[in-house]
């Protein structure tokens, strides 16, 4: 858990604190508390992708305590965003006792692991716009890619797009799928490299067994009043087959570093605007 605190007593002195009074102190902290949790949410919001969502929703309420105010990060993902992870198995998670998708054969657990694929172009926040994964990756990112220009992954998108929405829809009713219909063909794109080609650990050389398009479907959701299409496709991961599902790790964004320079360039400015509010009413604030 990340914790961001927000205390004042070591910013003001006390001879100002006391003018101030518990009051006035107690007001500032909530002001500035709610105003870092907004920045902390706007950058997440704005530097984040795909993981945003979930980053958000690990931001907790303002907790309150005496001449101080913290703000907790909880949450394995929100936290591995947050501080960095190195590289894992994913078959700890996926195939772990709290796994919601795990299930028992014969030959140890396993899981279908879904992916969902955005159209091109879109923001990614329900699913990797198609083409994407294949473009050029920002710096210090551990995924793989790197195999196109940005204009090449879009071109690829667009052609998978336009074949994906040409086929025969799964229909998908109260949760459960009706009906399967057509599945994209494997050869379609390239396959992804491993995460990091150079890397000792042969793991994390390994590249993909087939495209990532390979058996995507068009999944079409009948709601009361409206029907929406997406675009999905499985993997399985099991305990029988040690191959692949290491996944690169996750690059640090240290946010809560940003919320402090943040917290610290505004604080100056509560005081000050709570000092001369004070002086207006002759010092005389009430405790």
């Amino acid at each position: 858990m990340t914790l961001i605190d927000i205390e004042m007593d070591s910013r003001i002195p006390q001879t100002l604190s006391a003018m101030l009074g518990e009051t006035f102190i107690e007001r500032m902290l909530s002001d500035v508390a709610a105003g870092a949790r907004n920045e902390w949410i706007r950058l997440a919001r704005q530097r984040l992708h795909s993981s945003k969502e979930a980053y958000v929703d690990g931001i907790q309420p303002v907790e309150v305590l005496p001449r101080m105010r913290v703000i907790a990060l909880v949450g394995w993902l929100p936290n591995a965003i947050e501080n960095g992870a190195e590289p894992y198995d994913m078959r700890e998670t996926l195939l772990g006792p709290n796994s919601t998708i795990r299930r028992q054969g014969k030959k140890g657990a396993y899981a279908s692991v879904p992916f969902r694929h955005g159209t091109p172009g879109s923001r990614g926040q329900s699913g990797t716009p198609m083409g994407a994964a294949y473009g050029p990756t920002h710096s210090g990112s551990r995924r793989a890619g790197d195999l196109m220009s940005p204009q090449g992954a879009r071109e690829l998108g667009l052609r998978i797009y336009d074949m994906a929405k040409r086929l025969s829809p799964t229909k998908v009713g109260q949760g459960q799928r009706t009906r399967w219909g057509e599945r994209l063909p494997a050869g379609f794109a390239p396959l992804l490299r491993g995460a990091n080609p150079a890397h000792p650990d042969p793991r994390m050389r390994q590249g993909h067994k087939t495209d990532i398009y390979a058996g995507m479907v068009r999944e079409r959701h009948t709601y009361a009043k409206a029907t929406q299409t997406q675009y999905m496709t499985w993997r399985t991961i099991s305990e029988s087959n040690p191959q692949g599902w290491i996944h690169p790790g996750i690059e640090a964004h240290h946010l809560v570093d940003q919320v402090s320079a943040y917290v610290a360039r505004i604080v100056p400015r509560v005081i000050s605007s709570a000092v001369d509010a004070a002086l207006k009413r002759g010092h005389g604030v009430s405790r």
